[in-house]
């Protein structure tokens, strides 16, 4: 019972943070956290866990036990809930345009060269 007041609890946080901001900038967080996601969660971009737990710590500075990089859900779930919980501690601009240029590094690349661990160093903004 305990869990389920918190859970409303933050959801009402959430709530109201939703309310009191632009929305403007919660069409970015959406988009943001969507693209986010997505991109981390593709296996054909990311064929290794340690890749994404680099890619997260290197852009993002989101840096997970050793227990989460080997369960790619277990790091989704914490990228997401440290996105939506700390949206005053990041740049939305900046974070929007670090997952752009790495899709478009990635995009500009040949499947046979491309090392994922120089792109995710060359796009370190």
């Amino acid at each position: 019972m305990d869990e389920l007041k918190s859970i409303l609890d933050n959801l009402q946080n959430l709530k109201n943070k939703i309310n009191q901001s632009s929305d403007k900038n919660n069409n970015k967080l959406v988009i943001f956290i969507g693209v986010l996601l997505q991109v981390v969660a593709s296996k054909k971009l990311f064929k290794r866990n340690k890749d994404v737990a680099e890619f997260l710590n290197i852009n993002f500075n989101l840096e997970f036990a050793e227990y989460c990089k080997k369960s790619r859900p277990i790091m989704l779930g914490k990228t997401a809930k440290y996105f939506l919980e700390k949206t005053d501690d990041y740049d939305l601009n900046e974070s929007l345009n670090i997952i752009y240029s790495f899709i478009v590094e990635s995009l500009s690349n040949t499947v046979d060269d491309v090392n994922w661990s120089n792109i995710i160093k060359k796009i370190k903004l």
